[in-house]
Parts: C-alpha cells; structure tokens; sequence
C-alpha cells in the first residue's frame, strides 16, 4: 500500500513540476517579448529624406521587394486608398539599395511620408500618418 501512494506521489510531484515549468516557461516568454517587442514609436522617424526620393512631387516613396509579403499589402492598401506612391524595387534599384544600407536599413518595405520615415509596414501606423499630413481623411 505505501509502495502505491509513493508511486501516486511521485507521479503527482512530476505532474506538478512538468506544469510549473510550463507556466515559468510561458510567463518568461511573454516578458521576453513585451521587453523587446518594437513598439509604433520605434517604427517612425521624422527628418530630411530628400536624399532618398521624397520631394514636393514625390511625397511619398517606398522601398520594396517583389519578395516582400508586408510590400505587398502596402502597395494593396495604396492602390485601395487610390494614391500615387514612388516606388522602388531594390532587387534592381541598386543604387536606392545602397542609399538605404547607408541608412543602416536592412530590410523593406520602408515608407516616407514627407519627412516622415516608416519602418516596416504597420497599415495603422501608414494610415495615421497619411492622415496626419492630410493625403487622406
């Protein structure tokens, strides 16, 4: 009889552990990623972008690749809200390619909305910053 409660025991112990560690692993998971999770602050800078396209005729250009899943719900979304965009592909624009890599900035799609650089395609972010310089309601 006490062989059977030990061996219930000890089963329950490694039930309780296995479970433990579990929910440690997952709460430590969850504060991993809201530490490091890249906030709509952190994907918007405003400065000088003329040297990347963006003018008085051009207010708006992005950097893209045909590969890009994100570039292409961008240009989607643009094509929705009927807006004309500059677009750069930098599989063969390789000049707009080494613009950006001087930039430090290694991956697409990457969004200028007047002086207004969006990293990576957020449509939220897009959409309150186009309405926000008034190209749309």
């Amino acid at each position: 009889m006490k062989t059977i409660k030990l061996a219930f025991l000890t089963t329950t112990l490694k039930n309780v552990m296995f479970t433990s560690s579990i929910i440690f692993l997952s709460l430590a998971i969850t504060h991993f990623y809201s530490q490091n999770r890249i906030s709509n602050i952190d994907l918007v800078e405003v400065g000088d972008y003329r040297h990347l396209g963006v003018s008085e005729f051009t207010p708006i250009v992005a950097f893209t690749s045909r590969k890009c899943n994100a570039c292409k719900q961008f240009k989607n979304d643009m094509d929705k809200l009927n807006l004309s965009f500059k677009n750069y592909d930098i599989e063969y624009d390789k000049e707009m390619f080494h613009l950006l890599k001087q930039e430090n900035i290694n991956f697409v799609p990457v969004i200028l909305v007047g002086q207004t650089l969006i990293k990576s395609y957020n449509e939220e972010v897009v959409r309150d910053e186009l309405i926000k310089q008034g190209y749309i309601k």
